[in-house]
């Protein structure tokens, strides 16, 4: 079982070495072709209040906006084929998109064709993005797939060594377990962590909590040990970092938007939480 496709999405203004040289590790251990994808989106909703007197004002900024992004995707392109240079014989690609539609809606789109979507967290000392903050877990909400979203800060030379799988038997759970599999079957650890209280525990991932999707894992070969933790008056997302640390895990798998959308953006949750302060490669899928 392997990836046979994937595609790394490349922030509008700046060029991530780093997040590049994950996708592309990746995709050679999986001989998987990479795609990178680059597109220019009209930021109209930050000029919508910037107060122009006219619409050539505005028609002439925007002009100048796309002229700046296509330079910006020679500059990536010519940087991107040169960092694959390094590992190989790579089977890449490239996609530049000129669009008008929200960011996710076009992701989400390129998304459906690829087995996993690689993208950066964004990092909170640059202008906020033109999808938003969420946008990686947007894509995985709109597209189906699987995304694997690597922290802004920090260098990640091995990635799924050590898995940790955010467990709590939800549909979203389940797919991202499934997603992946790929990467299970080759750790050389995975522990699935199942956080709860007492009785609630029980309740809510029936008898022996984690012992179910433990079993369906060995069934493919995976050896996992099971981590049943209390919360401790800590958040999830607390407790789940807490314990990678402890277990010296170098990537997270869980699913995404347990709670729905607009409660977690309202209200916080999990997976809120964990694309503002993640310190590990995440695959989350919904």
């Amino acid at each position: 079982m392997r990836y046979a496709s994937l595609l790394v999405y490349l922030d509008q203004t700046i060029y991530r070495e780093g997040l590049v040289d994950v996708a592309m590790q990746l995709s050679s251990d999986f001989d998987a072709h990479l795609t990178a994808l680059y597109a220019y989106i009209p930021s109209l909703y930050d000029y919508r209040f910037a107060g122009f007197e006219t619409i050539n004002g505005l028609e002439r900024l925007l002009r100048k906006e796309e002229e700046q992004a296509q330079e910006n995707s020679v500059t990536f392109r010519e940087k991107f084929e040169s960092q694959a240079e390094r590992f190989g014989s790579l089977k890449t690609g490239w996609c530049f998109l000129n669009g008008e539609r929200e960011l996710a809606q076009v992701l989400a789109l390129h998304a459906r064709y690829a087995d996993v979507v690689i993208m950066g967290q964004h990092d909170p000392n640059n202008a906020p993005p033109v999808g938003g903050c969420d946008t990686p877990a947007q894509v995985a909400l709109m597209s189906g797939r699987p995304v694997l979203v690597v922290p802004h800060a920090g260098s990640f030379n091995v990635i799924g060594s050590h898995v940790v799988i955010a467990w709590n038997a939800t549909r979203e759970a389940v797919r991202a377990v499934t997603a992946a599999l790929p990467l299970l079957i080759r750790a050389e650890s995975v522990d699935i962590v199942v956080v709860g209280e007492g009785k609630r525990m029980t309740s809510s991932y029936g008898d022996g909590p984690g012992s179910d999707i433990s079993l369906y894992l060995a069934r493919h070969g995976v050896k996992s040990t099971v981590l049943r933790i209390s919360r401790g008056g800590l958040y999830v997302s607390e407790a789940l970092q807490s314990v990678m640390v402890d277990q010296g895990a170098d990537l997270l798998c869980m699913g995404a938007y347990g709670h729905s959308r607009l409660r977690e953006l309202v209200l916080g949750g999990v997976t809120h939480d964990i694309m503002r302060h993640m310190t590990l490669p995440t695959l989350i899928a919904c």
